[in-house]
């Protein structure tokens, strides 16, 4: 219980710390007993019914400031968790989107890498068929200036252009395949580092946010105390640097856009790679056939030439047979006209006169006769080496179209048709 002094209570403390106050000394240096007077007790008494006024106030100042400071406290940590907890469904969202393009990049990294293939080994398959064309047009070219405006000629070189264009474009394919993989894996590490950059990030604001939650339940008092009882807001972590929300989902776009640009460029350009494998691939099977039926074509001509040159040969040995014994006939002939010349001479110097004229006119027929041999012989002679320059001439054409035919069927048609089907 506490007793009553007046109006106001004093407690048991307060009374025992009373009695524990020195009093007045006597001469002799003791404590004299202590003298109560009206004054003195009622000083006393006032005093201390104020102190406890004040106290009282104090006290109740005090837990209204600590509700407060709670009140503040906690508002702060219920705004900083759902801050916090949507710039976690955003990292979550924004996670999920940069995998799915990281995995769209390294997907279509592995196609461009496989179209790389395909062009490479195009590149090696037309490596051989050149070689082939060049290797007949090496060989042809042993049968003469004439065949530069044939067929066969003309396609091999329509053929030799169309390799080397096909291998132009494959080499501009590998290129753009190759910085296109390029550009590919470098967004798809570029997304790696945001994305991890994301999260270290969201790591540090989360320890950031603890941190001034504790600082703040800590620091609160001491801010009451040097504002003189003015409580301040929360303070916001955004506005103390690093980019806000509407800038980081800018950012994470913009990075987007530019996965989305290269998974663009690479569906392009795996479409244009298809398109022009396909292109020159039947290019080349055409053309192969063009060529294919030119040596056909140019095989069956040299052939029938060959033929018509065999008969016409066969012809001039006939003819050239004929003329030989034409010759020994009139050889023959000429020789059978000595005799009954001689005869005519030695007749002419034993007869007589009348007889002479007779046998004159028999012996102007035997010369006659003698000199149209010789003529037809000389005739016949020369019909017979124009025989002979004829066969001599058809017999190296014959020769040549052997050559060519052996060139064009055994050599050049088997390359030919050793190649194997284009098809890239």
């Amino acid at each position: 219980m506490y007793p009553l002094l007046g109006n106001v209570r004093c407690s048991q403390a307060d009374m025992e710390a009373r009695r524990m106050l020195p009093g007045p000394k006597n001469s002799m240096g003791t404590n004299e007993p202590p003298r109560c007077s009206e004054t003195s007790w009622h000083g006393a008494w006032a005093a201390g019914g104020q102190s406890c006024i004040q106290s009282r106030w104090l006290r109740d100042r005090a837990e209204q400031l600590v509700q407060e400071t709670l009140e503040i406290t906690g508002a702060r940590r219920a705004e900083s968790e759902h801050r916090l907890q949507e710039r976690e469904c955003s990292l979550y969202y924004w996670r999920q989107e940069f995998i799915s393009r990281g995995s769209s990049l390294e997907e279509e990294a592995k196609q461009l890498l496989n179209s790389q293939l395909r062009v490479q080994h195009a590149q090696r398959t037309c490596t051989h068929p050149l070689d082939v064309v060049q290797q007949c047009i090496e060989h042809r070219a042993a049968l003469g200036g004439h065949e530069a405006g044939k067929k066969v000629h003309s396609e091999l070189k329509r053929q030799l252009e169309t390799i080397k264009t096909a291998q132009d474009v494959l080499h501009d394919l590998e290129e753009k395949l190759t910085e296109q993989i390029r550009c590919n894996r470098a967004m798809s590490r570029s997304l790696d580092r945001d994305l991890s950059g994301k999260m270290a990030a969201l790591e540090l604001e989360t320890q950031a946010y603890n941190m001034v939650l504790q600082d703040s339940e800590l620091g609160q008092m001491k801010q009451l105390r040097e504002n003189g009882g003015r409580a301040e807001g929360p303070v916001n972590v955004a506005e103390k640097g690093g980019p806000s929300l509407e800038q980081w989902i800018s950012l994470c776009r913009m990075h987007l856009t530019g996965a989305d640009k290269e998974l663009h460029s690479s569906a392009k350009l795996l479409s244009m790679v298809d398109q022009q494998l396909m292109k020159i691939s039947a290019d080349l099977a055409k053309q192969w056939l063009t060529v294919k039926e030119a040596f056909n074509w140019r095989i069956d001509e040299i052939r029938h030439a060959k033929g018509m040159l065999e008969d016409r040969v066969a012809q001039v040995v006939e003819e050239q047979e004929a003329c030989e014994r034409t010759i020994t006939k009139l050889i023959q002939a000429k020789e059978t006209l000595q005799a009954p010349l001689c005869l005519v001479e030695v007749r002419n110097i034993c007869i007589s006169d009348d007889a002479r004229i007779a046998l004159h006119r028999e012996q102007q027929q035997l010369m006659h006769n003698k000199e149209s041999l010789f003529e037809m012989l000389e005739a016949a002679e020369a019909v017979y080496r124009t025989l002979i320059h004829t066969k001599l001439t058809l017999q190296e054409e014959i020769a040549s179209n052997e050559k060519a035919l052996y060139i064009d069927d055994t050599i050049c048609l088997q390359l030919w048709l050793q190649l194997p089907e284009i098809q890239f």
